[in-house]
């Protein structure tokens, strides 16, 4: 399912997807929220209802997302296998620490992580956090066509 609205509220996305169930790929340009309590949206029986039947395992969101974003993301999706989004450079850390941190691993099922418009300075830090913080064993990071790309 592809989105082309600019702007798409967040509430109807998830009305969207509680009657979408076997949904397995998503695309939009960004994600609207009319409330900037994220623990507020996740407590919303819709929100609950959709992260326990949906089946997304691809997100591809054209515009950065933030910490919160991810979190709420990678909640309400919890079978996502693959996502591909802007980020916030100043985020890539403790999104990079959200993520991939050993106890998120065996939550979450994510296997590839691409950054879109990264500079290639952030392909050295970013190799270099990783290895520091001891967050993945096994992955492969490389910067595609100004995409940062990470798989485990």
């Amino acid at each position: 399912l592809t989105i082309e609205y600019c702007s798409f509220p967040f509430e109807q996305l998830l009305q969207l997807l509680s009657f979408t169930p076997n949904l397995h790929i998503l695309k939009f340009q960004s994600i609207s929220f009319n409330q900037n309590n994220f623990m507020l949206i996740q407590q919303n029986e819709t929100f609950i209802y959709v992260s326990k039947i949906n089946q997304v395992k691809s997100l591809d969101v054209r515009e950065s997302c933030t910490l919160e974003c991810i979190e709420m993301i990678m909640n309400l999706f919890p079978q996502i296998e693959y996502i591909k989004t802007g980020l916030n450079k100043k985020e890539i850390e403790p999104i990079g620490r959200f993520l991939f941190s050993k106890i998120n691993k065996k939550i979450y099922k994510l296997l590839f992580l691409c950054i879109s418009y990264t500079p290639k300075i952030y392909l050295k830090k970013l190799k270099t956090f990783i290895k520091l913080e001891n967050l993945l064993d096994d992955y492969f990071i490389d910067l595609v066509d100004y995409n940062l790309c990470i798989w485990r």
